[in-house]
């Protein structure tokens, strides 16, 4: 189960308002949304649903603690590297072939060219290109982020996550025997 799909599911079972930080990010023609606008959207999604919320997505390079600060719980789709990268593949070369248009938004579609021959693509290959350095964003994030994910989250770093209930699901299976949980959960409160 991938991020979105989890986070689409979570928002029908529970019945909660679902806030998709790549919709909210990009600009047609995937230009950035200003991170002072972003930041301010989301706050404003967060305070407008008092009842609950979810939120797909993580962009803590923009939004600091605004939505760890605020959860009473963290989904942690902390899957193998190999996954990553399979469904990365599958999902980006089925995208290119329908040439879907990502979040609605007029010129953000996935091309051959935007995704293998550029170096702002999440599947950059590098000897495609003269630059001289990696920036394949799945091994950028295993190898400098997720330690520090590891840290916040798991070692709940300083306190910062005092209250904050953190779930970690290292294969699809256990998300996918959550999400199941939670659905018999629902049902049997509707009876």
């Amino acid at each position: 189960m991938t991020q979105s799909t989890l986070g689409e599911n979570l928002s029908k079972v529970l019945g909660l308002p679902l806030l998709r930080l790549d919709a909210i990010s990009h600009q047609p023609y995937f230009q950035d949304t200003p991170p002072e606008i972003f930041r301010s959207q989301v706050v404003q999604f967060i305070e407008s649903n008092q009842n609950g919320w979810i939120i797909d997505g993580n962009y803590r390079n923009i939004l600091g603690h605004i939505t760890w600060g605020a959860a009473s719980d963290i989904v942690w789709l902390d899957y193998p590297i190999y996954v990553v990268l399979w469904r990365l593949w599958f999902r980006t070369i089925g995208r290119i072939r329908s040439g879907e248009k990502l979040w609605g938004l007029e010129g953000c579609v996935e091309t051959w060219q935007s995704q293998f021959l550029s170096k702002d693509s999440l599947l950059y290959v590098p000897w495609f290109s003269t630059a001289t350095y990696l920036s394949l964003w799945v091994f950028y994030f295993y190898h400098k982020r997720r330690p520090v994910f590891h840290e916040e989250l798991v070692g709940k770093k300083k306190g910062l996550l005092e209250g904050v209930n953190v779930i970690r699901f290292q294969w699809p299976s256990e998300t996918a025997s959550w999400l199941d949980r939670i659905r018999r959960d629902e049902k049997s409160l509707d009876k």
